[in-house]
Protein backbone atom coordinates (compact mmCIF):
# COMPACT_ATOMS: atom_id res chain seq x y z
CA UNK A 1 0.00 0.00 0.00
CA UNK A 2 1.37 3.41 -1.00
CA UNK A 3 0.56 5.85 1.82
CA UNK A 4 1.47 8.80 -0.39
CA UNK A 5 -1.53 8.11 -2.63
CA UNK A 6 -5.11 8.67 -1.47
CA UNK A 7 -7.50 5.72 -1.58
CA UNK A 8 -10.07 7.75 -3.47
CA UNK A 9 -10.85 11.33 -4.45
CA UNK A 10 -13.15 11.96 -1.50
CA UNK A 11 -10.40 11.09 0.97
CA UNK A 12 -8.07 13.56 -0.76
CA UNK A 13 -10.62 16.37 -0.68
CA UNK A 14 -11.38 15.83 2.99
CA UNK A 15 -7.67 15.76 3.79
CA UNK A 16 -7.04 18.93 1.78
CA UNK A 17 -9.85 20.73 3.60
CA UNK A 18 -8.60 19.56 7.00
CA UNK A 19 -5.05 20.56 6.13
CA UNK A 20 -5.91 24.04 4.88
CA UNK A 21 -8.18 24.72 7.85
CA UNK A 22 -5.47 23.56 10.25
CA UNK A 23 -2.79 25.68 8.60
CA UNK A 24 -5.11 28.71 8.56
CA UNK A 25 -5.77 28.33 12.29
CA UNK A 26 -2.09 27.79 13.09
CA UNK A 27 -0.64 30.72 11.13
CA UNK A 28 -3.64 33.06 11.48
CA UNK A 29 -3.32 34.06 7.83
CA UNK A 30 -6.36 35.49 6.00
CA UNK A 31 -5.03 34.23 2.66
CA UNK A 32 -4.84 30.63 3.85
CA UNK A 33 -8.21 30.98 5.58
CA UNK A 34 -9.68 32.16 2.28
CA UNK A 35 -8.16 29.17 0.52
CA UNK A 36 -9.75 26.87 3.10
CA UNK A 37 -13.14 28.50 2.45
CA UNK A 38 -12.75 27.98 -1.30
CA UNK A 39 -11.84 24.32 -0.80
CA UNK A 40 -14.87 23.90 1.46
CA UNK A 41 -17.18 25.66 -1.01
CA UNK A 42 -16.05 23.54 -3.98
CA UNK A 43 -15.54 20.01 -2.57
CA UNK A 44 -15.50 18.32 -5.98
CA UNK A 45 -12.90 20.62 -7.54
CA UNK A 46 -9.69 18.99 -8.73
CA UNK A 47 -7.11 20.92 -6.73
CA UNK A 48 -4.30 18.39 -6.90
Amino acid sequence: MDVTQPRNAMDWHEQALDLTRGIAAYVDCPLVAGLARVVAKHPKADIA
